[in-house]
């Protein structure tokens, strides 16, 4: 297998078949993308990089790193920020992540032991795992997702993988390893940058709990006496959590459903992981090996300028709003986020992880499968990617509502072990030429069906996801609609303000928070009050409302005339069919 001059420039062009056709054909879609373009627009036309704004509002929900690239493709191109920059950004942040994961795992199997102690073997074995862990990686359904829709998760991982091997590195080292800690802070503060806490907690499971796994797998002395003492944890584990999640959410189990019954088992699976890892843990020799690793990381220096960084950004934009300005959007968002033990979220989180790599889920389970079967001794690389995928999926179900793209910092780890299993399996010997054509094909398959997808398929089969067509005939003749006099009813999503060039009022129940809508929430009766003319406004509305809503706006004594528009605009994920209607209190 070649070394990175070789594979390099195969990941390149296998990412550029996945991540750069047809970048802009389909329309904004996605939640995530609409806001993060909305924000970027603001801060351009306001000519301020550092706070983030949203219809004029603070947004300090997300920091800054993903409307700062935006801005500077945009200032490259010359011209207003549009969609292309948002969905250039996350395909070269694919792209990078891509090549990050191929030379961070390839440093860190450089240590593992394949089974040969022929250097130049163990070298071509750690090349062979890691390009195929990126192949897999570069072909993941959600890793490929992410690099075609605006999510800022994906530039974590051209950031936090490098920043999980460069603490490898230096807790391998047998002297101090400045280079590795300053090396590790910069990839950390830019992590911080772009997702704040979660990055920074992402790094910390995979580099810390890397070596506590290691440690705590380490052969001790008087080992039943290790074995008995963390007995007890590990029981207590495995019943805290499942009470605890009962305790924190006692409707979702009374009656329990199906969901919740199965997320309370996993707690209890998670609980007495934990608890075993902590009782191996307890013993002196563990304890002072792991204290050894965590000197050798330097985390003052490699965790803390992160944190540095990002207080620093913090308070910066915090220095420039104006007094009497709320911050909700931060808080509500990190409430919205943060949820403590929800049932839905290990069993949401583990059928992300199912297919979040494609391929590459599959073989990570194979060879979970084949080392539990044969238990070998852990090698260090091992602890740090089984710490990095398993702890870090047990912590972000622990703490996380369940959201398959809050995951995108672990998927390295998964295709790193599905490049383990891949490595073995297509090893010099009997067959290999037709296992890695065989494993190659799948890959370029992959490949070819998800780059026509994003390109083509998704404008083909899709299309009214996006309202990109529905604005663009209500503003052209012979509608000609005002802007200032469109609205949505009983939803809400930031993708019509894009194309409206403007914030569209969204009236009635949209279920979103304030700071979270970047607007004030507005009823029926501020609608009411804007037809009659309490406030300053036109005599009709053009809504974009759900068709079953329809009946309770006209029960609400709305005069509600139908606009037969010929595009069509779906809701919550299609399953909800949008039209147009003109709304008067009064038929003039």
């Amino acid at each position: 297998m070649m070394g990175p001059r070789g594979a390099i420039p195969l990941l390149l062009l296998l990412c550029a078949v996945i991540c750069l056709p047809g970048i802009d054909t389909h329309g904004v879609t996605n939640w995530q993308e609409a806001q993060r373009l909305i924000v970027a627009r603001d801060m351009q036309d306001r000519g301020d990089w550092m706070l983030p704004t949203i219809n004029g509002r603070p947004y300090l929900a997300k920091p800054p790193l993903i409307y700062w690239c935006q801005l500077m493709i945009a200032s490259l191109r010359g011209g207003k920020v549009e969609l292309v920059d948002l969905r250039l950004t996350v395909a070269l942040a694919g792209m990078l992540g891509v090549l990050a994961s191929y030379l961070s795992v390839r440093r860190i199997l450089l240590d593992h032991d394949s089974g040969s102690r022929d250097e130049t073997e163990r070298r071509a074995f750690a090349d062979r795992a890691a390009f195929w862990s990126a192949a897999l990686l570069a072909t993941g359904i959600l890793y490929v997702r992410s690099c075609r829709i605006g999510e800022l998760d994906i530039l974590l991982v051209p950031t936090v993988a490098p920043a999980i091997a460069c603490l490898y590195a230096a807790c391998g080292a047998a002297r101090s390893r400045p280079t590795m800690w300053f090396a590790a802070a910069a990839f950390g503060s830019l992590a911080a940058l772009a997702k704040g806490p979660p990055a920074l907690l992402a790094i910390l499971i995979a580099a810390l709990g890397g070596a506590a796994l290691h440690r705590a797998s380490r052969p001790q002395e008087n080992d039943e006496n290790a074995g008995a003492a963390s007995r007890w944890p590990l029981i207590a584990g495995g019943v805290a959590l499942p009470l605890a999640a009962v305790a924190l959410h006692p409707t979702e189990f009374a009656p329990p459903s199906p969901s919740a019954a199965a997320g309370a088992a996993l707690f209890a699976i998670y609980g007495a992981c934990l608890g075993r890892l902590l009782g191996r843990l307890s013993a002196r020799a563990a304890r002072a090996g792991l204290w050894s690793d965590v000197v050798r990381m330097n985390p003052l220096v490699s965790l803390g300028v992160p944190v540095l960084a990002l207080l620093s950004w913090s308070r910066i934009a915090s220095s420039r709003i104006p007094d009497g300005i709320s911050l909700a959007s931060a808080a509500e968002e990190a409430e919205d986020n943060l949820r403590l033990l929800v049932p839905d979220s290990p069993v949401n989180n583990i059928e992300a992880a199912a297919f979040g790599v494609g391929l590459g889920s599959a073989l990570a389970c194979l060879f979970l499968v084949e080392h539990l079967r044969r238990r070998p001794r852990m090698s260090r690389p091992l602890a740090l990617l089984l710490a990095w995928s398993l702890l870090g999926l047990i912590t972000f179900s622990l703490l996380g509502k369940g959201v398959g793209r809050y995951l995108t910092p672990l998927w390295p780890a998964l295709a790193g072990l599905a490049g383990l299993w891949a490595g073995r399996w297509t090893a010099p010997a009997p067959g290999s030429v037709r296992r890695r054509t065989l494993l190659a094909s799948m890959v370029v398959v992959l490949a070819l069906t998800q780059g026509w997808w994003y390109a083509r398929g998704r404008e083909v089969f899709q299309h009214a996801r996006t309202p990109a067509a529905m604005i663009a005939e209500l503003l052209a003749p012979p509608w000609s609609i005002d802007p200032a006099s469109i609205a949505t009813f009983g939803f809400r999503t930031p993708a019509v303000d894009y194309y409206l060039g403007r914030a569209a009022p969204a009236y009635g129940d949209t279920g979103l928070r304030a700071g979270i809508a970047g607007q004030p929430l507005l009823t029926v009766e501020d609608l009411r009050n804007r037809l009659d003319g309490s406030d300053p406004g036109p005599a009709s509305v053009v809504l974009l409302i759900r068709r079953a809503a329809i009946d309770p706006l006209r029960a609400a004594m709305f005069h509600v005339e139908h606009m037969p528009v010929r595009a069509r605009f779906t809701v919550d994920s299609g399953r909800s069919e949008v039209t147009v209607v003109r709304v008067r209190t009064r038929i003039e």
